[in-house]
């Protein structure tokens, strides 16, 4: 397939004084999150590079790896060889959860290519809820140290990455609560599944998102606790984002509802629609960033089917 030679991002140069900080925000959602490294990848390959991450539960640990600088065909990798047996250990004597999450802690350690916030390329802000205080708890390094906060709903923790993903993907009463800095942190998606407003206060100028559920679904009945809580917890995702205005200057949203929270066996199939959503938007995403930078379009990149054949033309190899 013949490439058109311009990247799309390139109409706004990365070294412009002018050109917007980009910051991507990754919602949560159970393995569909997957479907972010599709987005990743298109983004890359049209020369839109975030230069600030936030991410929600599964988003906080594609952020991390992004970050930290996990090639896309790594992340591939990694994710064909997912298995929930990797990250949950059943409890002999459940108390407060069914599972055990120690088996995600070593998971994390052994794929995370940086688990130091202050040593990531990018910054990245991750989000879990205190079950103490009901406060949305932002997990960081340094670069967070004065984000602006309108109210104490919103309070800055400081901790590893591997830590930090653990608690944003705790889901109550499936994993045990995660203990940290004096709190005691459960799963993002209780205060803020998509957190593009995080993005916005971290200093990114033009911020996507990207929601993972955003229609609602019929689902089979649950056939055991596991499926009841994640369904529970999709059903609570698709009303919290529904009901709460997204700070985002584009929305992505992957065509996900064929695939369940769990559907490992279809991983290459998320990824790729991930790729399909974050394609049709590249017209909107250069659109916000020629605004921004206040740059006129020159390079004749306005049409659709042009940008889409841009990106399409480039990464195929590779693509579960």
């Amino acid at each position: 397939m013949d490439r058109v030679p311009q990247k799309t991002g390139d109409a706004v140069p990365p070294d412009s004084p002018n050109r917007p900080i980009f910051g991507l925000a990754l919602g949560g959602g159970g393995i569909l999150g997957l479907a972010h490294v599709g987005v990743l990848e298109v983004l890359a390959s049209a020369g839109f590079a975030p230069n600030l991450l936030t991410g929600t539960s599964i988003g906080s640990l594609v952020a991390a790896c992004y970050a930290g600088g996990m090639s896309i065909d790594q992340m591939k990798k990694n994710a064909s060889r997912f298995s929930w047996r990797n990250v949950r250990q059943r409890k002999l004597l459940p108390t407060m959860a069914v599972y055990s999450s120690d088996p995600m802690k070593k998971f994390l350690r052994d794929i995370l290519p940086c688990n130091d916030f202050d040593l990531l390329n990018v910054p990245v802000g991750m989000v879990a809820t205190d079950l103490r205080t009901a406060q949305m708890v932002v997990l960081g390094g340094e670069c967070l140290k004065n984000l602006p906060a309108a109210d104490d709903d919103v309070v800055v923790v400081h901790s590893d990455v591997a830590e930090a993903i653990r608690a944003s993907c705790t889901v109550p009463v499936l994993f045990e609560p995660v203990e940290l800095a004096g709190r005691m942190l459960v799963d993002g998606v209780l205060t803020n599944n998509v957190p593009a407003g995080l993005a916005r206060l971290m200093g990114a100028g033009v911020v996507v998102a990207v929601d993972l559920k955003q229609r609602r679904t019929m689902y089979e009945a649950p056939s055991n606790i596991f499926e009841y809580i994640m369904q529970s917890q999709m059903i609570y995702r698709y009303w919290a984002v529904k009901n709460r205005h997204i700070w985002a200057d584009i929305v992505i949203r992957p065509e996900l509802a064929d695939f369940g929270w769990d559907d490992a066996s279809r991983i290459g199939d998320i990824i790729v629609a991930g790729r399909e959503a974050a394609v049709e938007k590249l017209p909107e995403i250069e659109r916000a960033f020629r605004a921004a930078a206040d740059v006129p379009s020159s390079h004749g990149l306005d049409n659709a089917d042009q940008l889409r054949q841009s990106v399409l033309s480039r990464g195929q190899e590779g693509v579960l």
